[in-house]
């Protein structure tokens, strides 16, 4: 997926719900949001775990200034 279908596919929506299983398509979806102005939860896993990541445009960190260095690096989007 290309950055402007990605665009394309959210333009029209007030809220995303992520629950990709790659950090780069992860953080490419957080980009486009943040870049759109747009609230997005993003879901994931890690060592049998859950974890829920909510962002709210200007009243919360985004996923890339939130992420500390344990996180693993992206892939390939």
């Amino acid at each position: 997926m290309k950055t402007d279908d990605l665009k394309g596919a959210i333009e029209e929506c007030t809220f995303i719900l992520d629950c990709f299983d790659r950090n780069a398509s992860r953080l490419a979806v957080n980009r486009e949001c943040r870049n759109m102005n747009l609230p997005a939860c993003h879901g994931f896993d890690k060592n049998f775990s859950c974890e829920v990541f909510m962002i709210l445009p200007g009243k919360s960190a985004c996923m890339t200034c939130a992420l500390d260095e344990s996180f693993p690096k992206p892939e390939k989007f």
